[in-house]
Order: C-alpha cells, then sequence, then structure tokens
C-alpha cells in the first residue's frame, strides 16, 4: 500500500470511529432519557413575609422528571419573565431533598428554595421547606411540594429500577 491509500485508509477508519462512539454515546442518552418518570406535584407557598398583601400565597403545578433517584424540574415564573430549577434526590431511607434557584431575567430579584420530607408508603408524601429572596426585596415564603400520585402509585415510580 501507498502513502496515499494508507491515509486514506486511517482517515476512513477515524471517521468510524467517531461515527461509532456518537451512535453508542446517542443510544446510551436515549435510554437514560426513557427511564425517566414523570412525577406531578403541586408547589403551595404562602404570602410573602415582607409584604404579604402585595405578594399573596399562590399554587402551581409541577411535573419532576425522576431517574436514578434524582427529582428534577423547570418551572417558568409568572409575574415576570424569568425562571427557577428544582432538583433534589431520594436516599435510600426514603429521604427526599430537593433545592432550586429561580430569577427574573431583568436581575430585579433571585431566590432559593429548599425542601425535605419522606417517603411515605400510606398516606401522600409532602416536603416541608421555603422560598428565600437572595437578591431584591428580602423575605421569604413558607411552601410544600404534594406529589400528586397515590402513595402506592408514587413507590412504584420511585422504585430502585428508576
Amino acid at each position: 500500500m501507498n502513502g496515499s491509500a494508507m491515509a486514506t485508509l486511517k482517515s476512513g477508519l477515524l471517521i468510524l470511529l467517531i461515527l461509532s462512539f456518537a451512535l453508542s454515546s446517542n443510544l446510551e442518552a436515549g435510554a437514560q432519557a426513557s427511564d425517566a418518570q414523570e412525577v406531578p406535584a403541586r408547589l403551595d407557598c404562602g404570602p410573602f413575609s415582607t409584604t404579604p398583601k402585595k405578594l399573596p400565597a399562590f399554587t402551581d403545578e409541577l411535573v419532576f422528571t425522576y431517574s436514578r433517584g434524582v427529582f428534577k424540574t423547570e418551572r417558568a415564573t409568572r409575574s415576570k419573565s424569568g425562571k427557577e430549577l428544582l432538583e433534589g434526590s431520594l436516599d435510600p431511607l426514603g429521604a427526599i431533598r430537593i433545592a432550586g434557584r429561580g430569577s427574573y431575567e431583568d436581575g430585579s430579584s433571585d431566590w432559593i428554595y429548599e425542601f425535605r420530607g419522606q417517603l411515605r408508603r400510606i398516606e401522600p408524601t409532602v416536603l416541608i421547606g421555603e422560598v428565600r429572596n437572595t437578591g431584591g426585596l428580602i423575605g421569604f415564603r413558607r411552601c410544600v411540594i404534594r406529589f400528586a400520585l397515590p402513595p402506592s402509585e408514587l413507590l412504584a415510580r420511585l422504585s430502585p429500577q428508576n
């Protein structure tokens, strides 16, 4: 084989290697995405501590994705353009912890969420927490996350194989 043919063969093998790596990565990512479970919940927050009449209590629906012990969700803010990201975990003993961050696109305010609770087998699972502003108007709201599924269905979706 001459030098030109060898270079062409090496280039072809390199392209084949890159394509097979990309295909296996896509298949693995697809498998990870397909094992994610949807877990509907409701976020109930009380009025804002420093301006309760201006910023009253609110309720919003959430849908977490759950895979391999990790919860994730994102929601758009309502009063101004912005978003919140919440992520958490379920440990082997059933303790659930969820934390998150939110902000308005204009930078006028940002905040953090923190929730804790225990996975329940008979009664609904409820996480207790709060949202606390870290920028802009200072204050907090007491909040809960209530998982919407009946306990048996929630346990099935959160089982170790998911």
